[in-house]
């Protein structure tokens, strides 16, 4: 049986003055692409360091807001809230880890080469978990399970200096893990204009709208 192609966009309450720009934007890139787009929420809100926001609560209502009003316009728009209870987290580091749980967040409260590949792609030896597409199954095939890469003394001290869990590496240093280690690349492909857009918080307000307007 054929399984659903799902476009997942992963936002936190600390978006939402983005979110107004690049969602709209990024449903009509993917719609025609997908069978499903689910934005998922991440309510977990960091401790301490750069990820911790100001305005957590009214920035959380405002997106919810958001998304409920887009959900209205968008049929294939669903919505979910990241499950942070034990049986979650158990069920994805058995999944993902082969280990029986995970800390709720990386060392430091998150969640490249670049080579010339075949005409209008580019090839690379690191992920990004920024923008990408993975099929689950032929990870689970090819790859089993992601190893849980701890920070270094650096990094521990400056997770404890952060009160954040200190027992693993970002996303993206696993995956690129991997990827060096078992000879494989990440593909990326010049699509056409106008592109997805994408927009980190650190940027300045008016660049999103600008850009996806």
């Amino acid at each position: 049986m054929s399984r659903d192609v799902v476009a997942q966009i992963n936002v936190y309450p600390m978006d939402v003055r983005h979110l107004e720009h690049l969602l709209p934007h990024q449903i009509r890139v993917w719609e025609g692409m997908v069978d499903r787009i689910v934005v998922t929420i991440d309510t977990h809100r960091s401790r301490s360091g750069r990820y911790r926001g100001t305005d957590y609560d009214s920035s959380l209502k405002a997106l919810r807001r958001q998304i409920a009003i887009a959900r209205t316009q968008y049929p294939k728009l669903e919505v979910i809230e990241v499950d942070y209870s034990q049986q979650a987290r158990s069920d994805v580091a058995r999944y993902f880890f082969n280990a029986d749980s995970i800390p709720v967040k990386a060392w430091d409260g998150y969640k490249s080469v670049l080579e010339p590949g075949l005409t209008l792609t580019y090839r690379f030896s690191h992920a990004s978990t920024r923008v990408f597409l993975i099929d689950l199954d032929r990870f689970k095939s090819k790859l089993g399970a992601l190893p849980m890469l701890a920070p270094n003394p650096w990094q521990r001290l400056n997770c404890c200096i952060l009160r954040n869990p200190p027992e693993t590496r970002e996303a993206e240093v696993m995956l690129s893990h991997v990827l060096s280690t078992s000879g494989l690349k990440r593909i990326d492909m010049l699509g056409s204009s106008p592109g997805l857009g994408r927009c980190i918080p650190s940027e300045s307000e008016g660049g999103c709208g600008q850009a996806c307007s």
